[in-house]
């Protein structure tokens, strides 16, 4: 309730306890009316390949909100969202910025959640089979 918008909506369209949360700069973007919709296409594919999709398992939290046509890290709210998600893993597809790292170091909750760094969506989205089969395999035991 004391994040500024559009925090609190963000929040609100998330599942209460995600066994995944996907997180990349971008991301922002596609929250907010900016989307590539390529992106869109591949998390459903890969939400469907591992056989979370209709399980209301995933959510989408940013690590960046754009401001004034600039994407801003928001390392705070980052935090306090995974804190209260408190996922089985939360997959960064892409560079964990070191203020997000340290605010996530900082809280207690979310100091020892499993994070893994992944390939950023472009990668991805470029065909490379074996990056793709390395994220499939790594967010399948997570």
């Amino acid at each position: 309730a004391d994040w500024p918008a559009p925090w609190p909506s963000l929040y609100a369209k998330a599942p209460a306890r995600p066994r995944l949360v996907i997180a990349y700069r971008e991301l922002g973007l596609d929250l907010t009316g900016q989307a590539d919709p390529r992106r869109g296409g591949l998390w459903r594919n890969l939400i469907r390949e591992l056989g979370l999709a209709g399980l209301n398992a995933v959510a989408f939290w940013p690590l960046a909100l754009p401001r004034n046509g600039e994407l801003v890290d928001q390392p705070e709210a980052f935090a306090a969202g995974l804190a209260l998600f408190s996922p089985a893993i939360t997959a960064v597809f892409g560079p964990l910025p070191p203020e997000v790292a340290a605010a996530l170091a900082a809280r207690e909750e979310t100091a020892h959640l499993p994070i893994v760094t992944l390939p950023h969506p472009d990668e991805l989205l470029q065909g490379d089979t074996e990056a793709w089969d390395h994220v499939r395999a790594l967010l399948a035991v997570g």
